[in-house]
């Protein structure tokens, strides 16, 4: 068998032909070289700041950690007081610190899952009948409940049900886990609610210095071992801050920042809580008006201060609400707002209250049992107003809002809806 050549692949090309450079000039030419290349550098530094400078103003402030957080159901957006390299190294020492309180807040209010050196709500859960000594933050939370008339944070096996129900992939699904719709599931959460009402059943003494004792009777122990109401790890969930969490989650990251030095901005959780950190700073909501015809936006608020509020909605209005809320293929939503029987409950759509004096926890505790009562009293926002809490809501093509120093814009539509404000006196 012949040999198989390579083909040959030399290109055709002509003879390569030498030149004499002149040496005439040779300074000026080496004069010219290293004036560009100083050019160059010159620029590729300006290159190097450009990218590694932050712009003065305002900025959203992310996560950038490997470690469970919840910084993914907060908005933080913050000032950068200086501009250029000093305000990249403001931002990224402002961004270490928020990595750092979104860690440690999920871990604490976690009601189940525990951390090894944390000891959480789930810590709690998993030591009924015994004394333990629990984070400050957490302690602080169980003082503030425990100044309330409140007893929602003893239906830890209520709130499975209705996370299952928020979560669900379509509407059959939905409804095993809604006591509207599932008379199993609502005598379930009628036993659920009895228990948790009663104080020989279930309740926390607070000892001091951290240490607190959940008690637990035997019967309702059994109850909630038989009905499955554990975490993934097998450990019985009694108590559950709910709707309640990201309140004294967003209280605990904004007192940690401003204890850092950071005051220069707002937090703002998915579903309606709101810290401005310190200061001068102004704050903005939408107002929403829901008709039979849809949705509206029927104005906009803003004021001015270190405000906490709290805005409550019935309804979905984006995707950002899933976990919080359901809406039916027929239209009804079901949220997490609710009453002392366990039940979704609300008597309006919408109501959004601040205040400079309380936390934003503290404010959902006071607004709460207006929101779920079986009817809309105006003389119960009204009330509030000595304890330093403003509202705002819509009512009819109204929006009433109860603060002189807040402004309110209204608006109208093509199709004829007009909206007016109304300041109550």
């Amino acid at each position: 068998m012949k040999e198989r050549k390579a083909p040959d692949h030399t290109p055709n090309v002509k003879p390569v032909e030498k030149i004499e450079l002149s040496e005439r000039h040779i300074k000026l030419r080496i004069v010219l070289v290293v004036l560009f290349i100083a050019v160059a550098l010159v620029a590729f530094g300006f290159a190097i700041v450009s990218v590694l400078s932050t712009d003065a103003g305002w900025r959203q402030v992310q996560t950038q950690t490997a470690e469970e957080n919840c910084g993914g159901e907060f908005v933080f957006y913050y000032e950068i007081q200086e501009g250029g390299l000093k305000g990249s190294e403001e931002l990224q020492a402002l961004t270490n610190a928020y990595n750092e309180v979104t860690v440690n807040a999920y871990r604490i209010f976690r009601a189940t899952e525990q951390f090894e050196g944390v000891y959480n709500l789930a810590y709690v859960n998993a030591n009924p009948n015994r004394v333990v000594t629990v984070d400050d933050a957490l302690y602080r939370a169980f003082e503030t409940l425990a100044g309330s008339a409140s007893r929602l944070a003893y239906y830890g096996p209520v709130y499975q049900l209705y996370d299952r129900l928020f979560y669900a992939l379509d509407d059959e699904s939905a409804a095993l886990y809604d006591p509207a719709r599932s008379e199993e599931t609502a005598a379930l959460v009628a036993q659920l609610a009895a228990f948790a009402a009663d104080e020989e059943c279930i309740g926390l003494e607070l000892l001091g210095e951290g240490r607190v004792r959940l008690n637990v009777s035997g019967e309702y122990m059994q109850f909630v071992r038989d009905n499955s109401f554990t975490a993934e790890d097998g450990t019985a969930v009694y108590l559950d801050f709910f709707v309640l969490r990201n309140a004294f989650i967003v209280d605990y990251m904004a007192e940690n920042l401003i204890a850092a030095g950071y005051t220069h901005g707002m937090l703002t959780s998915y579903d309606g809580y709101s810290r401005v950190l310190e200061g001068e700073g102004s704050f903005q909501t939408d107002i929403y008006d829901r008709t039979e015809e849809g949705v509206y936006l029927a104005g906009k608020a803003s004021g001015t201060g270190a405000v906490r509020s709290v805005q409550l909605r019935s309804y979905m209005i984006s995707a950002s609400e899933r976990g919080y809320k359901y809406t039916y293929a027929d239209g009804t939503a079901v949220h997490a707002y609710l009453d002392e029987e366990g039940r979704c409950a609300s008597c309006m759509d919408e109501l959004f209250a601040y205040s400079v004096r309380m936390s934003c926890a503290e404010l959902m505790l006071a607004v709460l049992p207006v929101y779920t009562a079986d009817t809309f009293e105006e003389s119960c926002l009204t009330a509030l107003l000595s304890e330093g809490i403003f509202s705002v809501y819509c009512l009819g093509d109204e929006i009433v809002y109860f603060d002189e120093g807040l402004a309110v814009e209204a608006f109208s539509y093509a199709d004829g809806r007009a909206y007016t404000a109304r300041l109550k006196a």
